[in-house]
């Protein structure tokens, strides 16, 4: 009886097909267990992805739509070279006609390129429905055929109130000629100094000059070099602001785009710049590198307490700003064999602790004067001889 009980028992325990049932029916319930947490976390994942690319996808209909109209806008074209006639040394003349476009002419005139120094004088002519009372200004971008971006200037009322978004002027220009804005965070270009300067208004024509200096890196050997003007506006007044009942800073005068297209000859872009260093050891400052173009020197170098010295011209009224910049055009000036000073025309700190970048308005056919560096260290004065290296 004991061993019928225990048989049956046993059957009921070790029954391979039932439990076999079991075991799937168990597995099956796990399984849709399993699968509706899967889903779950699934719909997560995919709301979460949704949550991180919708901007993304949002900015880029908002790009590709501003990039549209963008496309859209009026412009003209005109090629132009520099012209065989010298003026002014290495100052050239450009062969072109005016672009004309919404009662606005507007051509390049003369254009000069050297390793330090870029300079192109713009040529805008006006028709007489056009109100010129208030200040004129405009964009500018500046690149060559490599697509090496000289400098853009754009209306500052195109950025955000805290400067940390490029304006979509930029953002379309750079996908216009084929570069990432991205690549341009932090430096417009390749200038450390750029901007224009109104050199001469009568009747109704307008020549301005886009001039910059750069201490630290080459401009590129050039081959065409791409001038691209546009939004023209007028600077308002409070007086002007007041007077039109409006809150804006600025009138829009056109929205149309000039783009000239500028042969760059051999000379400009076959350039040689001349190296010099000091006759004589220097102990007091040290000197990294002094370059001659044509149309400039620039000398760069380290002194102990570069540093404190610029610290020292921050936050000072007037009079003591003029009494700190006379110590600056003191600390490294050049003379000439005829005793002809020359002072600093751009200068400023370099990449380094304690270093500095001077530029100064002397070039190549000075050499034939002889050169000296002047230096003025606590108040004491010394005077050392330049000297090409051969």
């Amino acid at each position: 009886m004991r061993n019928d009980i225990y048989k049956k028992y046993s059957e009921k325990v070790f029954n391979k097909e039932e439990n076999f049932e079991k075991i799937i029916l168990n597995s099956k319930k796990k399984k849709i267990r399993v699968r509706k947490i899967f889903n779950i976390a699934a719909v997560i994942l995919i709301i979460f992805a949704v949550g991180l690319v919708t901007p993304e996808i949002y900015a880029n209909i908002k790009y590709n739509k501003e990039f549209k109209e963008y496309s859209q806008r009026d412009y003209e074209i005109e090629k132009g070279a520099i012209s065989d006639k010298i003026e002014d040394g290495y100052l050239e003349k450009v062969n072109m006609d005016y672009l004309k476009q919404d009662g606005i002419k507007i051509k390049v005139d003369s254009m000069i390129i050297t390793d330090d120094h870029f300079q192109a004088d713009i040529n805008f002519l006006f028709e007489n429905n056009i109100v010129l009372e208030s200040k004129f200004q405009y964009s500018y971008a500046i690149y060559d055929e490599e697509k090496n971006v000289y400098d853009l200037f754009v209306n500052i009322a195109e950025f955000d109130d805290n400067m940390k978004e490029y304006s979509k002027t930029i953002r379309n220009f750079c996908r216009d000629i084929g570069i990432k804005y991205s690549s341009l965070k932090g430096k417009i270009g390749i200038s450390n100094h750029g901007g224009y300067t109104l050199i001469s208004s009568k009747d109704r024509n307008i020549i301005s000059r886009i001039e910059m200096d750069s201490t630290k890196n080459s401009y590129p050997r050039s081959k065409k070099i791409y001038i691209r003007i546009f939004d023209l506006f007028y600077l308002l007044d409070e007086d002007e602001k007041e007077e039109l009942g409006i809150s804006e800073d600025f009138i829009q005068v056109s929205d149309a785009e000039w783009i000239f297209e500028i042969d760059v000859p051999e000379k400009f872009y076959d350039r040689e710049t001349i190296y010099l260093s000091p006759k004589e050891k220097i102990s007091e400052i040290e000197i990294s590198k002094i370059e001659l173009t044509e149309m400039g020197l620039i000398v760069a170098g380290k002194y102990s307490k570069m540093e404190e010295f610029w610290k020292k011209g921050m936050n000072l009224n007037d009079e003591e700003f003029k009494k700190w910049s006379k110590e600056r055009s003191d600390f490294v000036y050049i003379t000439d064999g005829d005793g002809n000073r020359y002072d600093s025309v751009f200068g400023g700190s370099g990449s380094e602790e304690n270093s500095f970048n001077f530029r100064y308005l002397v070039g190549k056919k000075m050499l034939d004067k002889k050169l000296y560096l002047n230096y003025s260290i606590n108040g004491v004065l010394k005077t050392v001889e330049l000297v090409e290296n051969k």
